[in-house]
């Protein structure tokens, strides 16, 4: 006779603990942030641009106000710690842009890199990073790039990125740290950072810069926030720095850093009525190509303005994702074109927009220029 089946307990009877709502609650604390509005304690991000947009000139002075506890762009340090960078190349020209940052802003002592290029998505790796990083209990961990560090990820799959991230979120965790993750753009630039999704969804927030044509100018554009609504985008303004020294040919070895800001305008709201959006949307991109191309127009008042033909608005706009264009083509819808022609004459109409010899401009620089 066969014996019958018999149960046997697992070994492990450990639990995990289980919250009722007044637990829950007893737990919560407001939002606190180490850059007020654009930071918060204990988030986890990616800081993604296109090839020289000056992203790691950026990520340098984000760390540099959290370090010395000076106020980045406006917006006050609440937690002022020291920040360690992990950085997949240039050793040499990290030290030429922190010099050029400290140079300009003032030291700080608080500014720490790891002395390796550790594989972010290697478990003993990041093991390391922390035993290395436990005793300077960092504000933030920067990881500069995604790419040159996450060795054998393929940043397309949504699973290699998601464990990737990860590993970063509960390493910087573990020493009671924010994190931010330098990446790429994609070629499309209207879809964010290169390659998976989960470099946006699994991220706490996202950053995206762009530099204005060849200018020294970037634009710091927050696109999701974990908790609450994204703060106005910044265009932050770099100057060349003399970092000492000259070269072979006696020309002075320099570098880059941040060196004023403008806090711009958000991008209207997806509650305002599809004519106000459409008005604040030029708005935005005139303003936009009058930083890129400056003046270019005399207006009637004889005197050079930033002015515009409608073409070269709209597709500005499509570029900063204010207007969508018919697929195939460099043109917006039948009812979106009217909607454009009306915005535009509403602002015309408000005294906010002159248009002549089919280029428009903003009605004050007739008198600021």
């Amino acid at each position: 006779m066969m014996n019958a089946p018999h149960w046997t307990e697992p070994e492990n009877q450990e639990k995990y603990t289980v919250l009722n709502s007044q637990g829950i609650l007893s737990n919560f604390e407001p939002p606190s942030f180490l850059i007020d509005g654009w930071i918060e304690e204990d988030s986890h991000g990616v800081l993604y641009a296109a090839s020289q947009a000056f992203k790691s000139f950026v990520a340098i002075d984000i760390g540099h106000c959290i370090a010395s506890g000076r106020s980045f762009c406006g917006n006050e340090i609440d937690k002022q710690g020291p920040v360690v960078f992990i950085i997949g190349e240039g050793y040499r020209g990290f030290s030429k842009r922190l010099y050029a940052c400290q140079k300009r802003n003032g030291e700080t002592d608080n500014i720490h890199l790891i002395n390796a290029q550790p594989n972010i998505s290697s478990g003993i790796d990041m093991q390391r990073v922390k035993n290395s990083i436990t005793e300077i209990q960092p504000a933030l961990i920067v990881v500069d790039t995604f790419s040159s560090l996450a060795l054998g990820v393929n940043e397309n799959d949504n699973s290699d990125v998601a464990k990737t991230l990860a590993l970063v979120r509960n390493t910087a965790r573990e020493v009671n740290s924010s994190s931010l993750l330098i990446h790429h753009l994609g070629k499309d630039s209207t879809q964010g950072a290169r390659g998976a999704s989960a470099f946006h969804n699994n991220a706490d927030f996202t950053m995206e810069l762009n530099r204005q044509g060849e200018s020294l100018n970037t634009i710091l554009s927050a696109k999701k926030m974990k908790d609450g609504e994204p703060p106005n985008p910044i265009e932050l303004s770099l100057m060349e720095i003399n970092i000492g020294g000259e070269d072979k040919r006696g020309k002075p070895y320099t570098s880059l850093a941040v060196d004023g800001y403008k806090t711009l305008n958000a991008k209207p709201s997806k509650s305002a009525t599809k004519g106000d959006r459409y008005s604040e949307g030029i708005k935005r991109a005139m303003n936009n190509l009058g930083i890129e191309h400056g003046p270019n127009f005399n207006s009637h008042q004889g005197k050079q303005v930033p002015a515009f033909t409608r073409s070269q608005i709209k597709s500005k706009m499509f570029e900063l994702g204010d207007i969508e264009f018919e697929e195939n083509t460099n043109k917006p819808s039948g009812k979106d074109e009217q909607a454009f022609k009306r915005a535009v004459t509403k602002l015309k109409q408000t005294g906010d927009l002159l248009e002549k010899k089919n280029h428009l401009w903003f009605a004050h620089h007739n008198d600021a220029l």
